[in-house]
């Protein structure tokens, strides 16, 4: 019986995968021949950029898997790859992170950059506000930028938030930013499975951190949209929304979030992440990046991704609060160097592909 479902699942993975790629063929076709012969190529993406967010909206658009679990047609046959044909695998892969898979939206989709800058907006207030208790020699604990995540999530908070605070200590303004990782610092280096299923525990481990929140914003990272821990402080925050705003940074659709009922715990992940889908105090930030280069190793892409995302929200929000270079900076400008880098490292494979031969090879002696 296992195996009948097993087999049941993977037809009906290949089946969707397949509708998806044939439609984004038929939609491509369709969007050309509905323009005037006179459009130029900036029209014709318009089009199929207008076509593509009102498809996401659509109920058949959810695969019957949750999208991060799912096998990365490029990199089916990594094991028998040569190093060169590995690293056109992985850019093929990681390329989805920008672009968006199957006709979902990427990270420098309209839709994706318009809730990053909702997002920027709040932690510029933050800031602000933080920074005018600061000069009067109040305490600005009140005030807080929370990056929380288990696991690679959790240690990219950690990153992210004391790479911020750094910057914001060179231009004389108060950290703000603060992380939370299940499991505390250790998890750091050693896997902490247990404490990611509490979500009482992600809650008070919350409220530890921030007792009295007068302006703060909670993002919470789950790259599977499947960690009590990060859910129970997001349930908590939405229930105090006259002091919090909760953001759920993750890349899966909220209908194939974690659904399993927890021990000690009346929601689950789904209940709450929808419920944050539809609160005016709350944003979901899941652009649909695809299937990992390794199924499921969501420390690979969806680790990029989080750290893309959040360090150029992060960036925007503190160059507008100083001023540098623009008081408006975008965050789809930072996000575009980021994608120019990521061309940049593969413009150079052949050499690349040496490095990791060496590497394979050094790993036999």
């Amino acid at each position: 019986a296992v195996s009948r479902n097993k087999k049941e699942r993977a037809k009906q993975t290949h089946s969707f995968v397949r509708n998806r790629l044939l439609s984004e063929s038929v939609l491509r076709s369709r969007s050309v021949l509905s323009l005037p012969l006179g459009a130029d190529l900036d029209q014709r993406r318009t089009e199929l950029s207008n076509r593509r967010s009102a498809r996401m909206r659509r109920p058949h658009a959810v695969p019957p898997v949750p999208v991060t679990e799912l096998p990365h047609s490029a990199t089916e046959h990594l094991d028998t790859m040569t190093s060169l044909e590995r690293l056109a695998a992985f850019h093929t892969c990681d390329a989805d992170i920008f672009s968006g898979w199957c006709g979902f939206c990427g990270v420098l989709s309209d839709e994706c950059v318009e809730e990053c800058e909702k997002i920027t907006n709040i932690i510029v207030d933050i800031i602000r506000c933080a920074a005018e208790k600061w000069r009067r020699g109040e305490d600005t604990n009140g005030y807080r930028v929370v990056l929380s995540g288990c696991g690679t999530s959790g240690r990219i908070a950690l990153y992210v938030a004391t790479r911020m605070n750094r910057i914001l200590a060179s231009k004389a303004l108060p950290p703000v930013f603060s992380y939370l990782l299940a499991g505390g610092d250790e998890a750091l280096v050693e896997s902490r499975e247990l404490p990611e299923d509490s979500a009482c525990g992600g809650r008070d481990e919350l409220l530890a951190l921030v007792p009295r929140a007068e302006r703060a914003l909670l993002v919470g990272i789950t790259c599977g949209l499947s960690a009590p821990y990060v859910a129970g402080q997001c349930e908590y925050t939405l229930a105090h929304s006259d002091a919090w705003h909760t953001v759920v940074l993750g890349f899966n659709t909220v209908e194939l979030a974690r659904d399993a009922p927890i021990d000690g715990w009346a929601s689950t992940c789904r209940t709450v992440f929808k419920a944050v889908a539809t609160s005016p105090h709350a944003n979901v930030l899941n652009p649909i990046i695809g299937p990992e280069p390794v199924t499921g190793s969501t420390r690979m892409k969806g680790g990029s991704a989080t750290k893309i995302l959040l360090e150029s929200m992060s960036l925007a929000a503190i160059a507008r609060v100083t001023g540098e270079e623009s008081p408006s900076v975008r965050v789809r400008d930072i996000l575009e160097e980021f994608r120019a880098a990521f061309e940049a490292v593969h413009s150079d494979r052949e050499r690349l592909a040496r490095v990791m031969s060496e590497a394979g090879d050094a790993l036999r002696v």
